[in-house]
């Protein structure tokens, strides 16, 4: 069988997995392994060795070690108080309010709460402060998914790690910590754009004061926990600022040694030394293991794709026919589409994401903007009613007219956020950085 028909199996195979999942509530990720193993051993002749070889195991223990740590900080209540406080002290600025907790979504997942984390405890409140301040639940919709979408991208973050751990097995590896960070800066001021034009169109400006209660103050095991988070935070940042300011062997040795992967697992031990939490219950609950698993196969498959050669000629088309603009552009629609079907970070960015980055490779684009162009294109439906957060944030408004209503009008909204992000590359704004 030639190559070309083998492509277009491991493609089929990707689609099918997809709509498996879809329609029977399965992992992709486990039927993307079965696929592997079917198309690699039993039509590309490849031995067993080879197709479990594709499995991830970096990526795995990324996603692991830095969430399992940062579950203590979930589990005890310690991001859930930093979050109360924030908005009880701005209650009585409530024009500024949306911005605020724009910021806070996006705060809380650079200090590692997942995206759906965040959704869940900020989502009822934020509602209950809309009816009270007469801000639109739209906003309120815009900054909690693309708030904690663009802090979820930072290296160390869940969506970041996968970004990262993609890159490293490219011609870019050498920059697969500051690929994520351009990334993640990107569609922070998307989404920062995005939400001033919502901010305006629902005139936020005419929100009014609201009452709530003050929040309780850290116990002690919340500010152990927050000392612990600060000095992880600190030396993964510190020695990697340094290094990018004033480039010296040491620094680049202490940057090398800092990683968030070993330090989040110091960190989970030291917690667990001091009882901040319980670990088996952080182990079950706060890794999500549904979406590494996801991720894993996802990316198992891809490897067996690969060796194809379908990327290369893919590659090969579209970085000497098309310009980086064109290019970027049709990513974030294609993103977008895609994770209308598909997640955005489990799915659409590890299948697609390789491609873009041979395609910098190929034509000289910038890696950064490309794999903006795709990651934001991707992240962008989060707003949509079909999706978890957009569901669930919807699911939280409680007269059920009123859900309705807004039903129809988020979905619409979802589709038009997609001008921001592509003026945005059209005018070289993701090539900056």
């Amino acid at each position: 069988m030639n190559s070309t028909a083998m492509a277009v199996i491991c493609l089929a195979a990707f689609a099918i997995s997809i709509l498996i999942s879809y329609r029977r509530k399965l992992n992709t990720g486990v039927l993307a392994m079965a696929f592997a193993y079917l198309i690699g051993c039993f039509l590309m002749g490849l031995p067993v060795k080879d197709v479990v070889a594709q499995f991830p195991v970096k990526m795995l223990f990324l996603l692991f070690s830095v969430c399992f740590f940062y579950g203590y900080a979930i589990q005890n209540g310690t991001l859930q108080i930093i979050a109360d406080h924030i908005i009880y002290r701005f209650r009585n600025k409530t024009k500024f309010l949306p911005f605020i907790l724009y910021l806070l979504a996006f705060g809380l997942a650079v200090m590692g709460a997942s995206a759906p984390a965040i959704s869940s405890f900020l989502a009822p409140v934020c509602i209950i402060i809309g009816a009270s301040t007469g801000i639109h639940y739209l906003i309120m919709l815009v900054l909690i998914c693309l708030g904690s979408g663009a802090g979820s991208l930072v290296p160390w973050g869940q969506g970041g790690l996968i970004i990262r751990g993609i890159i490293e097995s490219t011609p870019f590896a050498s920059e697969a910590a500051s690929i994520p960070l351009k990334v993640c800066l990107n569609l922070f001021f998307t989404g920062f754009l995005a939400l001033l034009i919502v901010y305006f169109i629902f005139k936020g400006h005419h929100a009014i004061p609201c009452e709530i209660k003050k929040p309780e103050k850290f116990n002690s095991v919340q500010r152990k926990t927050l000392l612990i988070l600060g000095i992880v935070l600190a030396l993964v940042l510190l020695p990697a600022i340094v290094n990018t300011l004033h480039p010296l062997d040491a620094a680049r040795q202490f940057a090398g040694l800092f990683d968030i992967q070993m330090l989040s697992i110091v960190g989970a031990v030291i917690c667990a030394l001091l009882n901040l939490g319980d670990e088996k219950k952080i182990l079950l609950h706060s890794v999500p293991w549904n979406t590494i698993i996801l991720v894993c196969g996802v990316c198992m498959l891809l490897g067996i794709t690969t060796q194809t050669g379908v990327f290369d000629t893919i590659t090969d088309l579209l970085s000497v026919n098309l310009s980086e603009t064109v290019i970027g552009c049709a990513l974030v629609l294609l993103g977008g589409f895609m994770s209308f079907f598909s997640g955005a970070m489990s799915v659409v960015v590890p299948l697609f994401l390789p491609v873009v980055l041979s395609i910098a490779a190929a034509g000289g684009h910038s890696p950064a903007a490309l794999a903006s162009a795709l990651t934001i294109g991707a992240v962008m439906t989060c707003t949509s009613p079909f999706s978890t957060a957009g569901s669930f944030i919807l699911s939280c408004i409680p007269d059920a007219q009123t859900r309705d209503r807004i039903f129809g009008k988020q979905f619409l909204l979802t589709c038009l956020l997609f001008i921001v992000p592509v003026i945005l590359m059209a005018t070289g704004a993701y090539g900056i950085l």
